[in-house]
């Protein structure tokens, strides 16, 4: 399996050189490959991660949360003691099949809001403006008890993550309801009483939008 692999990648790359073809992970080794020089078994910083460290007024990185351990070396190489911004939001990690690390996020989330590391600020992003504060605070209910340190690693309610409502808004008040249906029960028979529920209150039909989820068929 190791040789069918290593030919496999031979003849891979011979492939793409010759249409002149980069993919994903070809990007991230080959920075790697520029930024690192090898001195008998120990690895060192190269010449030329130095002087791109040093041209570089400011690391900027958003959806941190989201980068895998190569791209965490890349950013450490190219970053000084106090140029690096990152902004990111766990709750959105979206890349694990793209070996996505959410724990290195964590880890600095965490360290800059201890004594651990004194020179960064940590600023927490989650005052919200956009949304109605009913809304908000149903969000709040559900994931306080879904996204605890055991179940997520993440302490939603007492971690800094919870939304906080900081605008009123000058309309009906938003509805937010959980509702779990007997497997027997018509799903469109429960959306069409729910509909009509909200029209007697006083919504209209250009006020209501139904989203559903929908599996690839297999021809996809």
């Amino acid at each position: 399996l190791v040789e069918l692999t290593a030919r496999f990648k031979k003849q891979f790359g011979e492939a793409k050189r010759e249409k002149n073809i980069l993919d994903f992970t070809d990007m991230e080794h080959f920075a790697l490959q520029i930024l690192m020089t090898k001195e008998g078994e120990e690895i060192h910083m190269s010449q030329a991660a130095r002087e791109l460290s040093a041209k570089y007024d400011e690391v900027l990185v958003d959806e941190y949360q989201d980068s895998n351990e190569i791209q965490n070396y890349i950013i450490e190489k190219l970053k000084r003691d106090n140029n690096l911004f990152f902004v990111g939001d766990v709750k959105q990690s979206i890349y694990g099949f793209r070996r996505a690390e959410p724990g290195l996020f964590l880890d600095k989330l965490e360290s800059y809001d201890s004594d651990e590391d004194k020179d960064s600020i940590r600023i927490n992003l989650n005052e919200n403006f956009r949304t109605d504060q009913d809304i908000i605070d149903f969000v709040n209910y559900i994931f306080d008890r879904l996204m605890t340190k055991e179940i997520s690693g993440i302490d939603y309610k007492n971690g800094g993550h919870r939304l906080n409502p900081t605008k009123e808004f000058d309309k009906k008040n938003p509805k937010s309801e959980v509702h779990v249906l007997d497997e027997k029960l018509s799903e469109e028979n429960h959306l069409v009483k729910v509909i009509e529920n909200l029209i007697e209150d006083g919504y209209e039909y250009k006020d209501i939008a139904c989203l559903l989820y929908t599996s690839p068929s297999p021809r996809d």
